[in-house]
């Protein structure tokens, strides 16, 4: 499912931009979230973490929380 990356779109079914409600649709409830502020302007990093994917995905606050990390 998540085989083929392309630069600057996303990893398989995944686009950057993406809502949160639209990756929780697609893969269910992550294993853990977890919050970081990185930054004196309170960003805040949410990052959800799928140990069945050996993922995780990150979504900024700065960015109305759309996906903006994959790893």
């Amino acid at each position: 499912m998540l085989k083929k990356i392309e630069l600057g779109y996303g990893l398989g079914p995944l686009s950057f931009g993406m809502s949160r409600d639209q990756v929780l649709q697609m893969f269910g409830k992550a294993s853990e979230i977890e919050e970081t502020d990185f930054d004196e302007d309170m960003n805040v990093i949410e990052s959800w973490h799928y140990d069945h994917l050996d993922c995780s995905f990150g979504f900024e606050e700065v960015e109305d929380f759309k996906l903006t990390t994959i790893s």
